[in-house]
């Protein structure tokens, strides 16, 4: 038997409770993160399954801990629970906002109390995305879990590979003489992707 406890941290540190009315419309407290402990380990996930001793991640002190009671799974059972769920939670299928930590954490609570994580944080990316702001930004969030925004097609033919790139014409320099494109550095940015 053992004590099971929701660790929260808050990826945020502060930044969402300040400014998340402002930018979406809507008091957003954190960006949750979370772990569970159990049997004196922390057990999260982010780049696959990880544990640790209690409160010592790269995330620092959690922000909250909540109690969820007590389990009567063994202390074997649990770990091999953990284990197996190695198969679906692997590093490349994180997202943000669809496969993360707060995921892991309701499985790895469920099986060990037949409880819940808190519905504040279990909704929260259903939440920010009822925003402006998160259908906004979910295309970003999306190629940063799915891979590039755009592809760059592949030369066909060798003399085109390794070609110095085109020098800046005229038509795309500043009168300043910056030499920067009409867009700015960043609309260069864009188009050399």
């Amino acid at each position: 038997m053992s004590k099971v406890q929701l660790y929260v941290y808050d990826l945020s540190k502060g930044l969402a409770k300040s400014t998340s009315m402002m930018l979406t419309g809507k008091q957003f407290d954190g960006v949750w993160h979370t772990s569970v402990v159990a049997f004196g380990r922390e057990v999260y996930y982010g780049q696959g399954i990880l544990q640790s001793t209690p409160g010592t991640t790269h995330h620092g002190p959690p922000q909250e801990v909540i109690d969820l009671g007590e389990t009567h799974i063994d202390e074997e059972a649990y770990f091999e629970y953990i284990a197996s769920l190695g198969e679906t939670y692997q590093p490349d299928k994180y997202h943000l906002l669809e496969f993360n930590c707060n995921h892991f954490s309701a499985d790895v609570v469920g099986f060990l109390t037949g409880g819940e994580i808190p519905a504040w944080i279990s909704s929260l990316p259903t939440e920010f995305l009822s925003t402006w702001f998160g259908q906004m930004m979910k295309p970003q969030i999306d190629a940063m879990y799915r891979g590039p925004l755009f592809e760059r097609p592949i030369p066909d033919r060798p003399s085109d590979q390794g070609a110095a790139p085109a020098a800046p014409s005229a038509a795309n320099a500043t009168a300043g003489g910056s030499g920067q494109g009409q867009n700015g550095p960043a609309g260069d940015l864009a188009l050399a992707l």
